[in-house]
């Protein structure tokens, strides 16, 4: 970047951060002025829930331009929107409603064909797979059956395993920073392992290309897609280290609002800027995540690995302490 527009990208950065601030904060003292959302924590403690319904208002900000003018990608921005939105309050609705008991979606699917009852997880489910694929379907590029269906189920996938994280204070954040990290930093760095030789292989020897060519045409596309990511999405990633405060202190939990929209910005992170190989990887890694917490407990196996023990209660505030 020049170093006019790095200096146009830490204003927006900043002004993000002071705007998600007083989001985060008159969200979480509305939510305290009633009984509604008010929840006991893991410790006992009763504190508000369902504060990461700042998550939509801040994209309704922040996108709304993006779509009514065009800043960046117009499509990208709709898909974002979209996203943020979608999932924020069909997060809500759960957070609102409480239908915990089922236990895991196994529980609610065996509620449904035995009971008929259809819960609020399976509302979501339904919903937030049908949200994603029509948000996917918006991305420009990324067209085609297979890519359309990998993309729905790594946002819907993301969306529902940050909500998973989402059980103690940071725990959620710092998945959500983990893969913004991962795949915004990474990713784009190295796009295209391990298919790299066969798409250069194929494109030299098949097409007649050059090596160059193949590399300078995949590295522009890469490359646009990091640069409207880092202006479309890298305030998201503003906006949870504004509400971080409250979470590490378990003063609030973000709850379903917060953690499904987060996992959907990153799912989108990922089928926006990843390729394919890339994709299935985060795909097969997502459905032993799910697994895990369906059939075991993700607590329990963080607690039985120290490093994942630390990392988990790094930052958080000590029971007792203000």
């Amino acid at each position: 970047m020049s170093a006019g527009t790095t200096v146009v990208f830490v204003i927006l950065c900043v002004s993000n951060f002071v705007l998600a601030v007083v989001v985060f904060g008159a969200v979480v003292r509305l939510v305290r002025g009633g009984a509604v959302m008010m929840r006991e924590n893991f410790r006992g403690e009763r504190i508000p829930s369902g504060a990461g319904l700042g998550f939509a208002l801040l994209g309704v900000v922040y996108f709304t331009p993006h779509v009514i003018y065009g800043f960046v990608d117009r499509l990208f921005s709709t898909a974002a929107l979209l996203l943020m939105v979608g999932f924020g309050f069909l997060g809500l609705m759960d957070d609102v409603l409480r239908e915990r008991e089922a236990g895991g979606l196994t529980g609610h699917m065996r509620r449904f064909v035995c009971g008929g009852i259809f819960s609020t997880a399976l509302v979501k489910c339904v919903f937030g797979l049908a949200l994603s694929g029509a948000a996917v379907s918006l991305l420009p590029g990324e067209g085609g059956v297979r890519t359309i269906a990998a993309n729905t189920l790594l946002v819907a996938l993301c969306a529902n395993a940050v909500n998973v994280l989402d059980v103690r204070p940071g725990r959620a954040l710092k998945g959500f920073w983990g893969m913004f990290f991962v795949f915004f930093v990474l990713a784009p760095i190295f796009p295209l392992f391990p298919a790299a030789v066969v798409f250069d292989f194929l494109y030299v020897h098949v097409l007649g290309g050059s090596t160059g060519e193949f590399k300078a045409v995949m590295y522009d596309v890469a490359g646009y897609r990091l640069w409207s990511s880092m202006w479309i999405l890298f305030p998201v990633l503003v906006w949870s280290m504004a509400y971080g405060r409250w979470d590490f202190r378990c003063e609030a939990m973000m709850g379903d609002a917060g953690s499904n929209a987060l996992g959907a910005a990153a799912g989108l992170l990922i089928a926006w800027n990843c390729f394919f190989t890339w994709k299935a990887a985060v795909l097969a890694l997502l459905v032993v995540v799910h697994a895990a917490a369906e059939f075991s407990s993700i607590s329990k196996l963080i607690e039985a690995v120290p490093p994942l023990r630390w990392l988990d209660r790094l930052g958080v505030r000590p029971a007792g302490r203000v």
